[in-house]
């Protein structure tokens, strides 16, 4: 939570009203310099959940905020929410139903961006779709409730130490989830809409600017590079290296729009997937060769070329 005072009493309401009642709430406030923590304290004190406000010394971001929601769960499952948003009454009981009766560690609902979704009677009556964890299947992984909006069983994050990478800014929602497909084969999403995402017009989703956003392009590509060779697990690799390829692409494009180039693309051109890197995954043939055809003919792998073929 941080000065999210105009907010943070529905978003907790809607918590308190939740259908299912086994749960506690943890609030990580990011030095808030507003009534934030005063209306929580007030709104949280008058229900019955049990709850916990920890108070940071110092702003230090929502990936050191949501860390230390880790460190302090001891819920069989952990559930990412931000404190501007709000969630359907019965996303708990629905999720919940659908990880203990399938035995699934990872279950996601469906969001909006419109409120007024969260009201409507869409039950599904826990339909829901199962994802691969696979790089065919990425586009789908990334966006499946980017990193709010699903109960992720506690032990897989605690035992193998994921954390959210603090040296980002942006996209760590994504450099946590990734790290997470390591240690997990499926991901279930429930077709059902249980989370409004509401986007605020000072936050860092809806504000930046082309140059601003290279950068930290730039900072989640090193951070997925620093990726490759920590694990050994084919499966994970490949999307490594398919989520590098795409950053990389992305970048070239943002750069390619600017009218007046103030990056340096060549630290992006310097990020090479080693060859042997590309034998150990699991991708597909055709992806395989081409990755491969880019590590050995370097060249290739630039923004010159890409800028040519564009």
């Amino acid at each position: 939570m941080y000065n999210t005072e105009l907010y943070i009493e529905e978003c907790l309401q809607s918590c308190i009203n939740q259908t299912y009642k086994n749960f506690e709430i943890i609030i990580i406030d990011d030095k808030s310099t507003d009534k934030s923590v005063d209306i929580a304290k007030d709104i949280l004190e008058k229900s019955k959940c049990k709850y916990r406000i920890i108070e940071k010394e110092r702003r230090l971001g929502v990936s050191n905020s949501r860390n230390i929601g880790i460190k302090y769960a001891e819920g069989d499952y952990i559930y990412f929410l931000d404190s501007d948003d709000i969630i359907k009454s019965n996303t708990l009981e629905v999720l919940l139903r659908v990880a203990q009766n399938k035995g699934y560690k990872v279950v996601f609902g469906r969001y909006d961006r419109s409120k007024e979704s969260i009201y409507l009677n869409n039950k599904v009556e826990d339909e829901y779709t199962i994802y691969d964890i696979s790089y065919d299947e990425l586009g789908e992984l990334l966006w499946a409730g980017v990193i709010w909006g699903g109960l992720i069983y506690t032990e897989i994050i605690k035992n193998n130490n994921i954390n959210f990478d603090e040296a980002l800014e942006y996209g760590e929602d994504t450099i946590f989830k990734i790290e997470l497909f390591n240690y997990i084969d499926k991901l279930v999403m429930v077709d059902e809409i249980l989370y409004f995402w509401r986007i605020v017009e000072k936050s860092l989703s809806y504000n930046f600017n082309p140059l601003d956003n290279i950068r930290r392009n730039y900072d989640m590509l090193n951070a997925l590079n620093c990726r490759l060779n920590k694990y050994v697990n084919p499966k994970y690799i490949a999307i490594i290296i398919r989520m590098i390829r795409m950053k990389k692409n992305s970048i070239y494009d943002e750069v390619f729009n600017l009218k007046n180039n103030e990056f340096d693309v060549k630290k992006v051109e310097s990020i090479k997937i080693p060859s042997n890197i590309i034998i150990k995954s699991n991708l597909s043939y055709k992806y395989k060769v081409i990755e491969l055809a880019l590590s050995l003919l370097s060249f290739l792998d630039n923004y010159s070329i890409w800028k040519i073929l564009k």
